[in-house]
């Protein structure tokens, strides 16, 4: 489907968004499956894969809009992590292959904060080979399982924050630390390079994410006890937004351009963002350019009108 090309969704399933608290253990997909059972859908997609191990804030979009997750905000992202020193693994955290074990009861706390502020700003990492990444059509972690390593290129990320929480002494000393950034920051990737600044290596041993965009974790809900399905206009809340009457509706209802003037602004409009526009007759949503030349329409949703709803259902009946 194209740009602008309206999707035309019987919106008897669920629309809309849940903010999940994923526990330590489960995958990211495992959480998507629980959803799809417990809201009877199987359009259910997410934002921002978290690691098994990593437990905090994953943003879940159902029915028709999962095609709006793209344009959920996602920026900057925050993590509670724990870093044990002295433990290097090929994974860059603690249940990967011990790569090495050394004693690092010598660093301090007071050294672990004169690192710090070598990564905060823009800094590069080099991608981990257990990321998502794909080179050459592959995840960087479908060759990892292959085992291979293949040559990556270190890529900025910006890190707005960098805080220590702890400190706890020992062989292997543990660093809990706060962290704000950019989305594509690997935190296990921090945890490496902090050990091997300081020295001695290091592993990520634990990881919370607690903030994505506006969206906070004391907001979310278990997997198995999500309730609260949240609006387009909610979880777009940093978008424009307008609402379309009339001409301007039906126009945008078939993915055509409108001026600025033609719809009823609720949040004002910025050049050069997308907007989002309510349908007045609550039949849909339209995801659209701000350009010098009015609203070009990206994302159209639509429901459908009840008869239409109701062939369609017969009509499957008929097939099955």
């Amino acid at each position: 489907m194209s740009h602008g090309e309206p999707d035309h969704q019987a919106f008897s399933e669920p629309c809309g968004f849940v903010l999940v608290n994923k526990p330590a253990g489960v995958t990211s997909h495992d959480v998507v499956q629980m959803l799809r059972h417990r809201f009877g859908t199987r359009r259910v997609g997410h934002t921002g894969t978290l690691d098994p191990m990593a437990t905090g804030l994953l943003i879940i979009g159902m029915g028709p809009a999962t095609r709006l997750l793209e344009f959920v905000p996602d920026e900057p992202k925050e993590y509670e992590t724990t870093v044990v020193l002295g433990i290097t693994t090929d994974t860059q955290d603690t249940t990967g292959q011990v790569l090495e074990d050394r004693d690092a009861s010598q660093v301090t706390e007071a050294s672990v904060v004169h690192v710090l502020a070598r990564f905060r700003g823009e800094v590069f990492q080099l991608p981990p080979m257990v990321s998502a990444l794909k080179i050459g059509g592959k995840r960087l972690y479908e060759l990892a399982r292959e085992g291979r390593t293949v040559e990556r290129t270190p890529r900025p990320i910006r890190i707005h924050r960098l805080e220590l929480l702890g400190y706890r002494a020992g062989a292997h000393p543990e660093v809990d630390l706060r962290v704000v950034c950019s989305a594509g920051t690997y935190i296990r990737t921090l945890a490496h390079d902090l050990g091997k600044a300081l020295g001695v290596g290091g592993s990520m041993a634990a990881l919370r994410r607690t903030r994505v965009g506006p969206f906070r974790l004391e907001e979310a809900e278990p997997p198995d006890h999500c309730r609260a399905v949240r609006s387009v206009e909610e979880m777009l809340r940093d978008r424009p937004l307008a609402v379309a009457h009339g001409e301007a509706q039906r126009a945008l209802a078939h993915g055509q351009r409108v001026s600025t003037s033609d719809v009823a602004w609720r949040r004002p409009p910025e050049a050069g963002t997308k907007a989002l526009i309510t349908m007045a007759d609550g039949s849909g949503w339209v995801v659209a350019d701000l350009d010098g030349k009015g609203l070009a329409p990206r994302k159209v949703l639509l429901r459908r009108p009840a008869a239409t709803r109701e062939k369609h259902a017969a009509g499957l009946e008929q097939k099955a």
